[in-house]
């Protein structure tokens, strides 16, 4: 097993595993959002563009002539800002067969480095809750949950809201009489 740069050439491989972690994602959480054709085009813009970029990076772990899995991140300066220079893991993806055998380590290893040598002070992750091997692995790195990003249907809003509407009216009209 290799681990090594990615490069251009590698784009249409990288993509067939991001598909992948999309269905795995819509597996472990069925609301997930559900790329369309041009999600899927700009998503392979950002990879194309981490791996030309002197502030981006893609790395995949290779066996063989396969791609086993991959890592991309993104290194930001925030002006203003405490921490000033932050590195956010931008895309994880290790093939199922290949879990639990070092590899996601190997990448995050590399990455990390990349984020050392542009002065990263911090580094951010995202992944979906319901992925729980994501979650105990990068929590096992000691990312801690800070932000979350909360999602609802506007029917289910609506149908809320009605409600919520209707108790306080009953509360109102309580307190009246």
């Amino acid at each position: 097993m290799i681990i090594r740069a990615a490069r251009l050439e590698d784009l249409d491989r990288l993509m067939a595993l991001h598909e992948r972690l999309q269905v795995h994602h819509e597996s472990v959480e069925p609301r997930i959002w559900r790329p369309e054709f041009y999600a899927m085009a700009q998503r392979r813009s950002i990879h194309d563009e981490n791996i030309r970029s002197a502030n981006g990076a893609v790395y995949v772990a290779e066996e063989g002539d396969e791609i086993v899995g991959f890592l991309s991140g993104r290194v930001e300066e925030r002006e203003g800002t405490t921490p000033g220079v932050v590195g956010y893991v931008q895309t994880a993806y290790i093939g199922e067969e290949w879990r639990g055998r070092g590899v996601g380590t190997a990448l995050v290893a590399r990455l990390f480095e990349f984020f050392e040598s542009k002065g990263v002070e911090e580094a951010s992750v995202r992944y979906v809750l319901a992925n729980r091997g994501a979650a105990q692995f990068w929590e096992g790195f000691g990312f801690l949950p800070m932000v979350c990003t909360a999602n609802a249907r506007l029917s289910e809003l609506r149908l809320r809201l009605a409600e919520r509407s209707e108790r306080a009216e009953r509360r109102r009209k309580e307190d009246k009489g």
